[in-house]
């Protein structure tokens, strides 16, 4: 590995501009500046990161993906685009006093450690330089200082090997010993990687320190949920706790008083995203922000969107005002870039109030950040993340799991620690992976799947399959990852964990074993009559702080994969808001009415036990989806009125009367395999 940085032209071609002869310049000394460098860096263990997550969310065609072009300074785009599932974008937003400003940076990897090192390297320079200037000395003792200060760099590289094993401080890490002899391929090829990203590093650490960089720049990841209600149920496992959310509406439809037309009120929609918000990050800040400005100008009529969107934003208490204009929200007009600049300031002072911005983070964890993100692999084993996080002196099992978690509710990977088999999984590319789930989960009558190609290679009856009766055919999802055809068992597999695929276990025309489930996309599917079980409903799950999208989806999901896996199992039957499923011999009609979730049941003496099943699939739900957030009441029916089971077994109701205690199984330590086993 180049052990040092030469005035060749990769490295020269990174400068542009009226700069480039600044940079010959200091190249000529280039091996004495990048050990002053990188003495200072490696005697430094932590430094805040300034790194956050900028969430945009919404209904459908409210302008979402407008908005993120208007707030990164990019031109207005006429025609409509419906994002399918979520867009990641990584990005550099800047201060300059008046709100955020988007840097063009050059993409490449092995970026976030020498980022950060070299603001910590430039905060030194400059106040070595400061310190220099204040001193009247002679040039000869100056230059003696120098290097003094140069040898106790070079003294503190001793502790950097290049061949990957980065360490910060020979004083506080242990030694790590090497083996001089690699004697396979794999770890050639292994070692060869480390050295690149070693290499990568110098050279940003040392081009960054001598560009202008401000030390309290901050980094985003912003995340552009696609707004079709299919992709709902795929939006909470991306929801996380650290961040900014802006959640935008259509201000025009606020404003709209004949409802003919529309489908649901808008303001449900409000009501379905800040409750959705609140669940996963009860305390990040929320932003609600009116789109269509250009329509909707005046301030008589911004006053009206106010007086109707209050009572309900009320109830938030993270929702963030706009004070300056005396609003719960703000307005923008995406055509000219009216009211960008108040919400790019509101969103920097937010952001730099949260406490996880200003966090010390660990440079190894970084360091190893980046040799996670140069891998070509779209994502890597647990115990692959261990062997890289050890050559950084990484070697607590938690460690590495509070690192992996950081950087997931940064936005910067996915780690989904909930089960076992989960946890053993880290994708280093969002992006990669929503856009795999989206080939599948969609919106048919916006985004399509490419009907004459798939009528051409015979898959019609499939996706007829797919968007009339929710069921997916493994044919099928093949052909839709045929771009990733070695990573077709992981992501069945990986939907099936996330409750987004079930396997259909059931005698039907299609071959049971090649058949599965897609809960999000019961949507679509013919309704079906309710009562069909019983004339009344037995028991209801009342959320009475709303019922989440993807909860009931998911509520179906497992218990279909339950019921497939009884003794002779009967094909459920499905609609978009009622299913009709076989627990064994007892038939169970579940119904998704308002908040609630009711539930019909052949055999009543079985209730107890059904309802046992329920509330185990609904916590494994709760603990593997929903961040533990979700609040329901268990309801009976008595003679027409609705109790508490509790309060029905005090008054002696059968059959609660004699039933037995339910156990509170823990959910969340149970794979999905083992919990439907257990049920």
């Amino acid at each position: 590995a180049r052990s040092k940085l030469s005035a060749t032209k990769d490295v020269i071609d990174y400068v542009e501009g009226d700069r480039k002869k600044q940079f010959e310049d200091i190249i000529k000394n280039n091996e004495e500046t990048l050990a002053m460098l990188k003495g200072i860096v490696y005697s430094v263990e932590s430094a805040p990161w300034m790194q956050s997550k900028l969430m945009i969310v919404g209904q459908g065609r409210a302008g979402k993906t407008t908005t993120v072009r208007t707030l990164l300074g990019e031109p207005f785009r006429e025609t409509w685009e419906s994002t399918i599932g979520a867009s990641v974008t990584k990005t550099k937003l800047v201060s300059d006093g008046t709100g955020l400003k988007k840097v063009h940076q050059r993409a490449e990897t092995a970026g976030y450690a020498a980022d950060l090192a070299s603001k910590l390297a430039a905060k030194e320079l400059q106040k070595l330089g400061k310190s220099k200037k204040g001193r009247k000395k002679s040039k000869k003792s100056f230059l003696g200082k120098e290097e003094n200060q140069r040898s106790s760099s070079k003294s503190k590289i001793k502790s950097l090997n290049l061949s990957g094993k980065f360490r910060l401080s020979s004083k506080s890490l242990p030694k790590v010993e090497t083996s001089a002899v690699i004697d396979d391929a794999q770890a050639l090829e292994k070692k060869k990687i480390d050295e690149d990203v070693t290499r990568r590093f110098e050279t940003k650490l040392f081009l960054t320190t001598h560009s202008k960089k401000d030390e309290n720049e901050i980094a985003f990841t912003v995340w552009d949920y696609g707004g079709q209600k299919v992709f709902y149920s795929l939006h909470h496992l991306f929801l996380t706790k650290y961040g900014v959310y802006v959640l935008v509406f259509d201000m025009r439809e606020m404003l709209q008083s004949e409802r003919e037309n529309m489908t649901e009120d808008p303001i449900e929609y409000l009501k379905f995203w800040m409750n959705s918000i609140r669940l996963h990050a009860p305390v990040a800040p929320l932003l609600l922000v009116g789109t269509y400005g250009d329509v909707v100008k005046s301030r008589s009529e911004h006053e009206k969107v106010q007086d109707r969107i209050s009572e309900t934003v009320g109830q938030f208490k993270q929702v963030v005002g706009n004070n300056d204009n005396n609003l719960c929200f703000f307005p923008i007009n995406n055509k000219s870039g009216d009211g960008k600049d108040a919400i790019s300031a509101a969103i920097e002072k937010e952001t730099r109030k949260q406490a996880f911005v200003n966090t010390k983070v660990p440079l190894r964890w970084l360091h190893t950040l980046d040799r996670i993100l140069d891998r070509f692999e779209p994502y890597i084993t647990f115990n692959e993340v261990r062997e890289m996080a050890k050559t950084n002196q990484i070697t607590s099992h938690s460690e590495v799991t509070n690192m992996l978690s950081l950087f997931h509710e940064l936005g910067v990977i996915i780690y989904m620690p909930a089960t076992a088999a989960l946890a053993n999984i880290v994708t280093k590319d969002p992006q990669w992976l929503i856009d795999c789930i989206g080939k599948v989960i969609r919106d048919p009558n916006i985004h399509g799947y490419n009907d004459e190609r798939i009528n051409k290679l015979g898959y019609t009856r499939d996706v007829d399959a797919l968007v009339q009766r929710a069921l997916v055919s493994q044919d099928l999802l093949e052909y839709l990852w045929r771009k990733d055809v070695g990573q077709v068992d992981f992501l069945i597999d990986l939907m099936q964990r996330t409750m987004l695929l079930s396997k259909w276990n059931f005698k039907s025309s299609e071959n049971r074993d090649r058949m599965f489930l897609v809960p999000s996309m019961i949507e679509y599917v013919e309704p079906i009559e309710k009562n069909q079980v019983s004339a009344s409903c037995d028991l209801k799950l009342n959320f009475n702080e709303g019922l989440p999208t993807g909860v009931y989806e998911r509520l179906v999901c497992l218990c279909v994969a339950h019921s497939g896996g009884t003794k002779e199992p009967q094909q459920p039957k499905i609609g978009n808001s009622s299913a009709v499923i076989w627990f064994g011999k007892n038939c169970v009609q579940l119904s998704k009415v308002g908040q609630n979730v009711e539930c019909a049941v052949e055999s009543k003496t079985e209730l107890p036990q059904i309802l046992s099943i329920l509330t185990s699939v609904l916590k494994k739900v709760n603990a593997d989806v929903m961040n533990g957030g979700l609040k329901y009441n268990t309801l009976v029916d008595v003679e027409g009125s609705w109790i508490s089971v509790t309060e029905a077994k005090e008054k002696n109701v059968r059959p609660w009367a004699d039933s037995t205690e339910i156990k509170k199984e823990e959910a969340a330590s149970l794979n999905l395999e083992a919990f439907l086993e257990n049920l």
